[in-house]
């Protein structure tokens, strides 16, 4: 298990015929043979939206992408049943080809992504996810295979806005970010920080209202939202984190995520993060219509089980804040 890799908007411009390269948003490229009709969502039963791929080699003798699907409506997209991931394998002709799209440690270090993602809207985002959504039935277990949209159902919808993404190693500082970038996260932090206090505070009838409020006190979920901010603080540019195996910045306390490879039995390892400026990077609009999350986990079989020609569904674990 390596250090983990980090996802930037590219600099270059997307080949959309190259089902090597990683990117959000366009059209799936596919390793081998792809779906007619996208999965469908298992709460509400639409169509799902093609979200991106990551090609995502493990080994020299196959190629290997995950493709991402989720659904637009916001009471879908916050939860684990308004996503599908699959997974493509195929043999490798040869030398792995690695044009800015790969994830090995050998790709072009990216951090200098020209249009880099400004901390106000880094901050509208963390605040988008904070809303508090109230939970629609789930229309069909959560259990169940995802199925394909029939006909009859699917609405036409736009491609999302294609962007290309390049990797690099995480930094062990914060030394790329401005004084005032810094210290807008630290406000960031602190503001959360009040918040959960103010909400957990008991009543003054218990003789405790107006108690100093220690960090060392903070819930489990702030907790886990304090380490996320000061990692993603050392590159806030970052849309994604790869590691294989490796470990999750959850937002709040790790939830039960154990499953296990539907083709191998093999269990399921965490793969890719995905954070929540990547609803910005697919275009504003997705945040009128109501895209609302605030991480995504892929979570594949540890065997990385290699049937060539096929594809297998994987799990996406969703958090909000």
């Amino acid at each position: 298990m390596g250090p983990s890799q980090l996802g930037f908007p590219a600099s270059w411009t997307v080949d959309e015929e190259d089902p090597l390269t990683s990117k959000l948003g366009g059209r799936p490229t596919w390793l081998s043979e792809g779906l007619n009709t996208f999965p469908a969502c298992r709460r509400c039963e639409r169509e799902l939206t093609f979200l991106g791929q990551v090609h995502a080699p493990v080994d020299h003798q196959y190629e290997r992408c995950l493709y991402i699907f989720a659904c637009e409506r916001t009471e879908c997209s916050g939860s684990n049943s308004g996503w599908v991931v699959l997974r493509q394998v195929r043999e490798s002709p040869g030398e792995l080809k690695d044009e800015g799209g790969g994830t090995s440690s050998e790709t072009d270090d990216g951090w200098g992504a020209e249009d880099e993602i400004d901390m106000d809207e880094l901050t509208d985002l963390l605040e988008l996810s904070s809303i508090k959504r109230e939970k629609a039935p789930e229309t069909q277990p959560q259990g169940k295979p995802a199925g394909s949209a029939s006909a009859s159902k699917v609405s036409a919808r736009s491609e999302w806005r294609c962007t290309g993404i390049e990797w690099g190693e995480e930094p062990c500082t914060a030394e790329r970010m401005t004084n005032k970038e810094k210290q807008h996260v630290l406000d960031l932090q602190r503001r959360y920080e009040e918040e959960v206090a103010s909400i957990e505070t008991p009543d003054s009838a218990d003789g405790w209202q107006g108690e100093t409020y220690e960090k060392d006190n903070l819930p489990d979920h702030s907790k886990a939202f304090q380490r996320l901010m000061k990692i993603v603080e050392r590159c806030p540019e970052q849309c994604m984190r790869y590691c294989y195996g490796g470990t999750v910045l959850w937002l709040s306390e790790q939830q039960d995520s154990t499953s296990v490879c539907q083709l191998c039995g093999s269990e399921r390892v965490p793969e890719l993060q995905l954070l929540p400026n990547v609803i910005y990077l697919l275009g504003e609009d997705r945040l009128a219509e109501g895209m609302d999350w605030g991480t995504a986990v892929l979570l594949t079989c540890s065997a990385s089980c290699s049937i060539s020609g096929t594809s297998a569904e994987e799990q996406v674990a969703v958090q909000n804040m």
